[in-house]
């Protein structure tokens, strides 16, 4: 990932050298003015003590850190090894205090994406491997998730790159995009799992890295259909047209039970999970005109509407294949709190409104005139994900270990 505005940023690994006090904290003074200019040279060779820039105080590497973009705090890590143990040590609660990031596509791109910090409000270019032909079908812990004939997933920020054989087609002459991906681990043999979700044929699929192939999941015959799905705490949990909450079993053949919950709304047809720390959240949006958030209290097994999201603001993309959504706390970067930011479809700006629908700004998220007269998508990236990811417990280790 790297600053769109600089070309050649060699520079940056250079390591300059600067004067510093001597032992006894006194700055050695210069020779005589009157010698000839050879001696003058040899004196001041002996007279002044230069260090590398990579011993400077961790105290002061580290605060000059807290000033830095990403992409800066990235570059920053690269210098040396004193750099770069720094980066490492202070990596969560630097990237925790980060603004979102607008995750920008061109229809014509072949290896290249932009991002748009919120705070900042520069913009970055990260090169993705094997992006040409592909089309991002999800952002899950971090990752962007790309499918052609196979998938793969990238984390910008680590670099680290995984690819999974491609999902099951309905139809095998041509390639069937997912509507949304997840990605997380499973416990307790720590595979890699991708679930796909493909709406339009009414199946979900998954594989964790050790499988052979897909596990296949059909929803046809069920008078609901899935909105979304989101892994949180140890499970894999969908959103349905019915107003329910359900959750994912990873045995063979898989199931999906609804959870028993009071209080159960009545949500519109716009309606996705919002990822959070600490609580399972369902979004029903209609976009200026009004924004429902629940939260599913788990000790009660009841529904619970929440009217003050405090500090956090809700992050939404209306792009289905982008429509990554969570609750994000903004006091730490300046952004607005109890606000809605929202991505439409197609759209260069971020539109920014009230819970209830009052407008508050539009801010101009397009990287450059040059993009404005193609087709670009925007969607929602979380820098705080990128360090982390969503674990799940595995049901089919539950009945290998009733068969043993």
């Amino acid at each position: 990932m790297e600053k769109k505005a600089v070309e050649d940023c060699d520079g940056c690994h250079q390591q300059p050298r600067m004067p510093i006090s001597s032992v006894s904290g006194t700055r050695l003074k210069s020779g005589n003015k009157n010698t000839s200019k050879q001696r003058c040279k040899r004196n001041a060779r002996k007279e002044c003590t230069w260090r590398p820039w990579s011993d400077l105080p961790g105290e002061l590497l580290s605060d000059i850190t807290k000033g830095l973009s990403v992409a800066d705090y990235l570059s920053f890590g690269r210098v040396c090894r004193n750099w770069r143990s720094i980066t490492v040590s202070s990596k969560r609660e630097f990237l925790e205090s980060q603004a979102p990031l607008v995750l920008v596509i061109s229809s014509h791109a072949r290896k290249t994406c932009f991002f748009f910090d919120m705070s900042s409000r520069d913009t970055y270019r990260t090169v993705l491997p094997k992006f040409s032909g592909r089309s991002i079908v999800g952002i899950s812990s971090g990752y962007l998730i790309m499918q052609l004939s196979d998938i793969m997933l990238t984390n910008p920020i680590t670099g680290h790159t995984l690819e999974f054989p491609g999902p099951l087609q309905p139809f095998p002459d041509r390639i069937t995009m997912s509507d949304g991906c997840i990605f997380a681990s499973t416990m307790p043999h720590r595979d890699f799992l991708v679930v796909a979700l493909f709406s339009m044929h009414l199946n979900l699929q998954f594989r964790r890295s050790r499988d052979h192939q897909w596990t296949f999941y059909s929803y046809a015959g069920e008078p609901w259909e899935i909105k979304d799905i989101t892994a949180f705490g140890d499970r894999i949990y969908a959103v349905t047209s019915d107003s329910q909450i359900r959750v994912l079993s990873l045995k063979n053949p898989p199931t999906m039970e609804p959870l028993q919950l009071k209080g159960k709304p009545h949500l519109g047809s716009n309606v996705a999970f919002a990822a959070s720390d600490e609580h399972l959240v369902v979004l029903d949006l209609v976009p200026r005109r009004r924004v429902e958030v629940y939260r599913i209290d788990f000790v009660s097994s009841q529904w619970v509407k929440v009217d003050d999201l405090g500090d956090q603001s809700v992050f939404m993309s209306d792009m289905i294949h982008l429509r990554l959504a969570s609750l994000h706390t903004t006091t730490s970067w300046g952004g607005r709190r109890n606000c809605v930011y929202y991505l439409g479809p197609w759209s260069a700006k971020c539109t920014v409104f009230t819970l209830e629908g009052e407008l508050v700004e539009n801010i101009s998220v397009a990287p450059g005139d040059r993009l404005r007269s193609i087709r670009v998508s925007y969607g929602w990236y979380f820098p705080r994900d990128s360090h982390k990811m969503n674990s799940v417990w595995d049901d089919q280790f539950d009945d290998d270990l009733t068969n043993a």
